[in-house]
């Protein structure tokens, strides 16, 4: 807000993520939501007015089954924030760690580190960041989720081994393992 304090924002995001997102942001009295055709629009009152940056954050998640077959496409929602002259925005995109996201397509985002992230959008770790500053933007990515591969029963976290060879040609050898076993109290161990 550059010219005159704000008490209230409004925001749009479409019907499909717009009941279920979460807008959070410091000083703020209430938050209303309404439907409006295919949108939904919240309203954010804060306590007071503020001047120059604020912090307004909307979360949403994309609840869908992926299977390990194919990618599936998944569209990221835009949002507007109304009646305003320019807005600048940040897109931080989190996932659950058996999932692959590949980005596939994105128009008017630019991809920026994730250290360049407000706090508080960078304090929910996303491993990927996009920055927006005017309207239309669009992305949209791939999912697949990862196969689970089986966990093994014994590791050899460390071996050191020594072998000592005297001068009549016997050889002596020594060996240190540091053995973790997920369900085994003993190992037979061949050598």
């Amino acid at each position: 807000m550059l010219y005159a304090p704000v008490r209230m924002f409004k925001l749009s995001l479409p019907k499909s993520v717009g009941n279920e997102a979460r807008v959070t942001g410091s000083n703020t009295s209430s938050m209303t939501k309404s439907t409006e055709g295919d949108v939904v629009v919240w309203t954010v009152q804060l306590q007071g007015s503020v001047l120059g940056e604020y912090e307004l954050n909307v979360t949403y998640e994309i609840k869908k089954k992926f299977d390990t077959a194919s990618m599936q496409e998944v569209a990221v929602a835009e949002l507007r924030l109304l009646d305003v002259f320019q807005e600048t925005g940040y897109i931080g995109i989190k996932k659950k760690e058996s999932l692959i996201v590949v980005p596939e397509v994105s128009e008017g985002l630019e991809l920026i580190d994730v250290q360049e992230l407000p706090e508080g959008l960078r304090r929910s770790l996303p491993y990927e960041a996009y920055k927006y500053v005017s309207h239309p933007y669009g992305m949209s990515l791939s999912v697949r989720k990862q196969e689970l591969a089986d966990v093994l029963d014994t590791i050899i976290n460390l071996m050191h081994l020594e072998t000592e060879i005297s001068r009549d040609g016997k050889a002596t050898s020594k060996c240190l393992w540091l053995v973790q076993s997920k369900n085994r109290q003993l190992s037979l161990i061949h050598i």
